[in-house]
């Protein structure tokens, strides 16, 4: 049987939700563009939520990336969009788990986990996008932050 999940990346210039196997491809995608600084949670959420209406019957969970740290369903912070304190419940429509992390955390365990994983035992993942940001594999296992402000590779986040 094929995995299939719901991947959210809420970044600093676009939304890109997909329908995602466990392969790693894609089945379907939506993107949703803004200038920068211009981020609005209530529509980003409409077109989400258009998504996961559309696919829920196919899927096994939803996962959010954000540029910032989350607990639970609670969005604490964001580097680079004016997000805080944000109950994701209160505005996703879906019965499906829930799992939402920073962005760099789910691209690095995507690529290590789909790819790299059967060819190295430390890894560095580096992100490029509105934001730059790091983690790491070592000895095969994820190093994960567990802080409130960002951990990125520059210094400062705001």
């Amino acid at each position: 049987m094929i995995l299939i999940n719901i991947g959210i990346d809420i970044g600093g210039s676009h939304v890109g939700i997909g329908l995602i196997n466990d392969d790693g491809e894609f089945e379907a995608r939506k993107d949703l563009y803004y200038d920068k600084g211009r981020f609005n949670v209530e529509q980003s959420f409409e077109v989400i939520n258009e998504f996961i209406e559309k696919y829920e019957d196919r899927a096994e969970s939803v996962g959010i990336g954000i540029p910032g740290f989350a607990t639970d369903t609670l969005i604490n912070y964001t580097c680079n969009l004016p997000i805080k304190d944000l109950e994701v419940t209160d505005y996703l429509n879906t019965k499906l788990p829930l799992f939402i992390s920073n962005d760099a955390n789910c691209a690095t365990i995507a690529e290590y986990e789909l790819i790299d994983r059967k060819m190295f035992s430390n890894y560095v993942f580096v992100t490029v996008g509105t934001g730059i940001g790091s983690r790491y594999y070592f000895k095969w296992k994820f190093i994960y932050w567990k802080y409130r402000h960002c951990r990125r590779t520059r210094p400062y986040c705001d």
